[in-house]
């Protein structure tokens, strides 16, 4: 076996990363995970909150000009019971109401512009695949049967996500 440490190493890293995406998603139940940065005359936000990894990218001035005034340009996060979410969503506090009020089982895939929300079910299956990956056998020929299968599964998939959308 050639490079056999290196194949471990790499399974064990992933391996750790995926026990941890494991451990995220389930406390993002109870905690919602946010940072946010200041780049301009946008922002960042990056979150976790009941099962979903949310991205957003905003220009909101009013946003802006109150965490410029609070932390600067610099990175400013937050842990928040999710309790509070709902209670300061039925007070008026917060515009979006949280995932759960929003009627979604399975959570899916969200792409809106400046903003994209991803499951944490599939952030972890890419780290166990990623893990599990070195020890597949590889043929080094592939068939065109091979080629025109991979080419229909990633059609199918891109035709889910169009369609959920």
């Amino acid at each position: 076996m050639k490079h056999r440490k290196l194949r471990i190493a790499w399974s064990v890293a992933w391996g750790i990363v995926a026990v941890l995406s494991i451990a995220l998603w389930v406390r993002s139940y109870w905690y919602s995970y946010h940072a946010i940065r200041v780049i301009g005359t946008s922002y960042i936000n990056c979150g976790l909150l009941e099962g979903q990894a949310e991205l957003s990218l905003d220009s909101d001035p009013t946003e802006i000009s109150f965490l410029i005034r609070t932390n600067g340009y610099d990175w400013n996060g937050s842990i928040t019971s999710v309790e509070e979410l709902y209670d300061e969503w039925k007070e008026g506090d917060v515009p979006v109401p949280p995932l759960a009020v929003r009627e979604k089982f399975l959570r899916g895939f969200e792409f809106d512009s400046g903003r994209v929300e991803i499951p944490l079910w599939f952030l972890t299956s890419l780290f166990t695949a990623a893990s599990i990956a070195p020890w597949l056998r590889w043929s080094n020929r592939f068939s065109l049967r091979t080629l025109l299968i991979a080419t229909t599964l990633v059609a199918v998939g891109l035709g889910l996500i169009a369609w959920l959308r």
